[in-house]
């Protein structure tokens, strides 16, 4: 491992991008519930035989799991990193009602308004000075009246109340779970120069603005919420 790769902003097709699956399950302990929990919300809304957009579908851990509880889904993978839908490709090989989409939102071709939609762990790299906004808005677009979206991202920040204390408990949490101590390091780096979190309650204003309505929280880790919401 070259360590100088690791300081650098967040690149999904390079180190940061192929050591993924292992970073995510060190500093995240419930991120392999989260997939099963998300596809038995969205069958409140998503019909049996139902289309699901999965936006920033990364390595493909959220559709493989959605592939194998809900296999009579249509499933659309979006990503703009090659090496991610590459790697969703290798995962999901065979499966029938697959669409994998390299770009972003706005590239994606038209197509029947999807039941359901995720965006876990995307917009917290996306600017707020609009971007973040625009980026919901998308999303919605791509939605029928009535369909369900899930949303996770980091929130909140440095000079938040108890952040050093979480901050130490997360690095402990990570440490134990095999994250070596110079990649939690760079790690904070790479957060600080390429991360735009912002408050729980900018986020739902964020939510309301894009036109989705309903909005409640149904997972938190460390400094990690999940929302879900219906599209109106």
């Amino acid at each position: 491992m070259n360590v100088a790769d690791w300081k650098k902003p967040f690149d999904f097709d390079s180190q940061y991008g192929m050591g993924y699956d292992f970073l995510i399950r060190a500093i995240m302990p419930d991120y392999d519930s989260l997939f099963p929990t998300s596809a038995g919300l969205l069958s409140e809304a998503v019909p049996e035989n139902g289309q699901v957009l999965v936006v920033g579908c990364g390595t493909g851990t959220e559709l493989e799991v959605f592939a194998r509880m809900r296999p009579n889904w249509s499933l659309t993978g979006v990503d703009t990193s090659p090496t991610m839908i590459s790697t969703c490709r290798e995962k999901l090989a065979g499966h029938p009602d697959l669409c994998l989409h390299e770009g972003t939102l706005e590239t994606l071709a038209e197509s029947n308004p999807f039941d359901g939609s995720t965006s876990i762990l995307v917009m917290h790299f996306i600017k707020d000075d609009g971007s973040k906004l625009a980026f919901l808005r998308q999303i919605r677009s791509k939605l029928r009246i009535g369909a369900m979206h899930i949303h996770l991202d980091a929130v909140a920040g440095p000079g938040t109340r108890g952040w050093q204390t979480m901050m130490r408990a997360w690095k402990r949490i990570s440490l134990e779970r095999g994250l070596p101590l110079d990649r939690w390091e760079s790690l904070q780096a790479q957060i600080d120069a390429g991360l735009f979190r912002v408050g729980d309650a900018r986020m739902e204003e964020l939510f309301r603005e894009a036109g989705f309505t309903d909005i409640q929280r149904f997972w938190m880790s460390i400094h990690h919420i999940g929302w879900l919401m219906t599209a109106g």
